[in-house]
């Protein structure tokens, strides 16, 4: 049996900066587990009434932390 001859690449591979195409954001997957975390489960009206009824007393705690 006679040997192929070894040929080598003659340039490198192009590289890319960045991450690869398909490749979802860390910051948006941060961004998404924090929300499903916090409002996990609830409908948006829930949501929005949650926000809408923070009470003076709410208020005053947060300030206070």
């Amino acid at each position: 049996m006679d040997q192929l001859p070894l040929t080598l690449p003659t340039t490198a591979p192009a590289r890319r900066r960045g991450r690869p195409p398909g490749v979802a954001n860390k910051r948006s997957i941060d961004l998404a587990r924090y929300i499903e975390a916090q409002f996990g489960g609830l409908t948006p009206g829930q949501v929005s009434a949650q926000l809408a009824l923070v009470s003076p007393r709410d208020i005053k705690n947060a300030k206070a932390r």
